[in-house]
């Protein structure tokens, strides 16, 4: 018999394990994103901009049990089978009032904004009710 190969202590490597970040969930397809007009209470992360959900009672304590999102929750999560039987949530996206998120600045001479104003009436103007406004052919 030959004795088992020795390792020299000399040969040690550092490993260092990370995981790598993933947005709002794993990719699921039982996830389902919900856009709401609706306000939500302080309880709300506003940091981030959405929240998940496994219940339309956890709706209800940030958008409360009248609003158009818990109604909408109620319902996804009243159905059988629902997103939870596949591992999914419910992930809620208030839209930004115009008052908060982005804000621009411009400058413009009083003549441009003229010529904005007299050039976007004259379009509207142009468009029949109802119908999206199209280029003529030529």
């Amino acid at each position: 018999m030959t004795a088992a190969p020795q390792l020299p202590l000399s040969n040690i490597v550092n490993i260092s394990v990370a995981t790598s970040q993933t947005g709002v969930n794993d990719y699921n397809t039982s996830n389902l994103a919900l856009f709401t007009g609706d306000s939500p209470n302080a309880t709300f992360p506003s940091s981030q901009g959405y929240q998940l959900y496994l219940s339309p009672a956890q709706v209800a304590l940030d958008f409360g049990s009248t609003s158009t999102t818990y109604q909408m929750a109620a319902a996804v999560f009243g159905q059988q089978p629902n997103i939870l039987t596949g591992g999914g949530c419910l992930v809620v996206i208030p839209f930004l009032s115009p008052t908060s998120g982005i804000t621009a600045t411009t400058t413009a001479s009083s003549d441009s904004l003229t010529t904005v104003s007299s050039t976007t009436a004259s379009r509207l103007a142009s468009r029949s009710p109802g119908r999206a406004s199209r280029p003529a052919p030529t």
